[in-house]
């Protein structure tokens, strides 16, 4: 049997092609839910299982540990998932959302930087800032800002691809 859990906000369907199936699989799997897939094959469920896998999805023993890339998709073959186990899912998706956000935030700035120089290389102002609001979804409806701040006076690094 093969467990899968769906720990994000949204619901997914995953299609997948299975072997010894002449047809694409179908699963909808509803948020926050936990769905088992029975009657697969060993061939059939290693492939849903790769599928899974290449999309983001992790194995329940990797949702306790440090994760990146996580869709919020995560798979189980020797019992369900427990609450816990949704819940620091769903932590761990909102996390690399955050972390997407601030780094495309530092790019928007970055680029916004760069339109400051002249082609003599002189800067045509003394510094650089952008500040990203949004609203966030929580029951509180507060809205999120983010700043940042661009000091011309410090190298360009090569760890944030532009």
């Amino acid at each position: 049997m093969l467990w899968i859990a769906n720990t994000t906000r949204q619901s997914m369907d995953i299609n997948v092609r299975l072997p010894e199936m002449g047809r694409v699989y179908v699963h909808q799997l509803s948020s926050g839910r936990q769905d088992v897939v029975k009657d697969l094959s060993p061939s059939q469920e290693s492939a849903f299982i790769e599928h899974i896998q290449r999309f983001g999805g992790k194995s329940r023993k990797d949702l306790h540990g440090k994760m990146k890339g996580f869709s919020g998709l995560a798979y189980a073959t020797d019992k369900p998932f427990s609450e816990d186990e949704f819940h620091y899912g769903d932590d761990v998706v909102i996390d690399e959302a955050e972390d997407r956000s601030v780094t495309e935030a530092v790019k928007a700035a970055v680029s916004a930087d760069q339109k400051m120089i002249n082609r003599d290389g002189s800067r045509m102002s003394t510094g650089g800032m952008v500040e990203v609001v949004a609203e966030k979804e929580a029951a509180n409806k507060r809205k999120v800002k983010m700043r940042v701040d661009l000091d011309p006076t410090t190298s360009v690094s090569d760890k944030l691809p532009v």
